[in-house]
């Protein structure tokens, strides 16, 4: 804006510049729509940009509000400084095409080469290095964060894995100690029960195959004692009926 009302003297772009300072020191609010085309797209038109009559805030204190770290603040108000220090120089220069004197066109000429000297682009470029540096420094804190977040992704991930094959051995043994103490699968002693229970005593298993501290080798030495037991009963009355006889 200074370098544009430096060759044009338009008012209107004094009255800009003035503008994005008081936005930026937090006395004007930002205007709707805000963004980094706005400046160039009021230009094409010289409209006066539609303020929003709330939220006015400083460049400072907005920065302070967001989640930046200390060191990343500071650099922002190196560049904040560095800028205030051209705000200077540009002010000036503006004041050299607004004054109304003899050598006008000296001055203007003057005012045009403050905003396009050595001295100007030096204090340009360090404003540059800083808001640069602050950018660096966010992109490597951002990198160390996903690291960090990787690395403990992936020791949630082993731990995961770690107990779930855990999870996995402790139901095996389980399922091994189960199937020991049944002496067989739980279908079979089921089945089993139930032949028992409706008098078949006739064991077509070889008690030797099994163990006997388990379910099923007790089952099968009931079924044998059962076996002989019924045998043993119709001995008797057989005898009996014979005696009878």
């Amino acid at each position: 804006m200074a370098r544009i009302y430096s060759i044009t003297a338009d008012p209107i772009h004094k009255q800009y510049f003035q503008d994005i300072l008081d936005i930026r020191e937090g006395k004007k609010a930002k205007p709707i729509d805000y963004d980094k085309h706005f400046w160039t797209i009021i230009l094409a038109d010289n409209k006066t940009p539609n303020y929003n009559s709330q939220n006015k805030i400083s460049f400072l204190d907005l920065i302070r509000q967001k989640n930046f770290t200390e060191k990343e603040i500071l650099k922002l108000e190196e560049a904040k400084n560095d800028s205030d220090f051209l705000t200077e120089r540009e002010t000036e220069a503006m004041n050299l095409v607004n004054n109304q004197i003899p050598n006008l066109e000296a001055n203007r000429a003057k005012a045009r080469l403050m905003l396009h000297d050595h001295v100007y682009f030096q204090s340009k470029a360090k404003i540059m290095n800083s808001i640069s540096d602050f950018y660096d420094m966010v992109d490597i804190r951002t990198k160390e964060t996903v690291e960090n977040n990787q690395r403990k992704a992936f020791i949630m991930r082993s731990v995961f894995i770690f107990f779930g094959l855990g999870l996995f051995i402790t139901l095996w043994q389980i399922y091994i100690s189960l199937q020991r103490t049944l002496g067989t699968s739980l279908d079979s002693l089921q089945a089993k029960i139930i032949s028992i229970g409706k008098g078949d005593f006739v064991q077509n298993e070889n008690l030797e195959n099994f163990s006997q501290n388990s379910i099923l080798g007790w089952l099968l030495e009931l079924q044998t004692k059962l076996r002989e037991l019924e045998i043993k009963q119709k001995d008797t009355s057989r005898v009996s009926t014979q005696d009878m006889h």
